[in-house]
C-alpha cells in the first residue's frame, strides 16, 4: 500500500463520515425548522 493510496483512503473515509453528520445536520434542522412553522401558526 503506497502513501498516496493511504491518503486517498483517509480522504474517501472522511469524506463520508462528513456527509453522514451533514446529512444528520441537515435532518436536525429541518425538524427545527417544521417545529417553528407550526408553532408561528399554532399562535396566530
Amino acid at each position: 500500500m503506497t502513501v498516496d493510496n493511504h491518503v486517498h483512503g483517509i480522504a474517501v473515509l472522511s469524506a463520508r463520515i462528513l456527509s453522514i453528520e451533514l446529512e444528520r445536520l441537515l435532518q436536525e434542522l429541518s425538524l427545527i425548522y417544521n417545529t417553528v412553522i407550526v408553532q408561528a401558526y399554532t399562535y396566530t
